[in-house]
């Protein structure tokens, strides 16, 4: 990441009517919270990013949740962060999605 990333604070980002992040590309930002977001349908890839977790468990970023429709999560499809870091931030998904997201980002604790 940048000495100086862009600072995007996820819940002021355009999201549409559902509350999703559509077709977008982050580059060098540092993605703030607080919220909890939620890969679907083309889903997102997490290209060199780091996410730092706010407790002593850097693990506790990654929520597992059942299949089927949320409500309270910033949906991704077609999101792609590169070079990013990620404050105050969970992810949710399924196992798998989850094992996979874990491997393409780093977690500072």
């Amino acid at each position: 990441m940048s000495p100086d990333p862009q600072i995007i604070r996820i819940l002021l980002i355009t999201l549409t009517e559902t509350g999703v992040v559509r077709d977008r590309e982050f580059e060098d930002c540092l993605i703030q919270g607080p919220a909890v977001l939620l890969p679907f349908g083309e889903g997102a890839v997490f290209s060199e990013c780091n996410i730092t977790a706010m407790d002593a468990r850097p693990d506790a970023v990654f929520l597992e949740i059942p299949d089927g429709p949320r409500n309270g999560c910033v949906g991704l499809s077609n999101v792609t962060f590169r070079h990013c870091s990620f404050e105050n931030i969970g992810i949710a998904g399924l196992p798998d999605d989850l094992a996979r997201m874990r491997e393409q980002i780093d977690r500072d604790a």
